[in-house]
């Protein structure tokens, strides 16, 4: 019994190692619902979560020009440049409901990801 114990630990350390993990999507294509400036209404765009160092900036692609902008997410980061404590970072794309541009043009994302 105790050999079959024995036997059955590594493959199941084996089987458990090759099991995929769950890996935070960051990024997706969202629609412009409002622009502050008109500019992008019911554009789409690819948006890309960097990671928690980059205290909520991101980028974002125009599907349709390919035009890249960096951007502040969800106004994580205030016009001081002090990092805004009422608002989480966003951690993936999902959650992202906005995004400032340098110009000051704010987008605001609808909520859900398109295929």
């Amino acid at each position: 019994m105790k050999r079959l114990l024995l036997s059955f630990i590594p493959l199941l350390l084996l089987v458990a190692s090759c099991s995929p993990k769950k890996e935070l999507k960051t990024s997706c294509i969202k629609k412009v619902g409002m622009d502050t400036r008109k500019t992008f209404d019911d554009e789409k765009f690819l948006i890309r979560v960097f990671d928690e160092s980059y205290r909520g900036r991101g980028q974002i692609v125009n599907t349709k020009t390919e035009e890249v902008f960096l951007v502040i997410f969800n106004n994580t980061i205030k016009s001081d440049g002090e990092r805004n404590k009422y608002q989480p970072i966003p951690k993936s794309a999902k959650d992202v409901e906005q995004a400032k541009l340098n110009d000051g043009r704010v987008l605001f994302f609808e909520e859900s990801c398109i295929d």
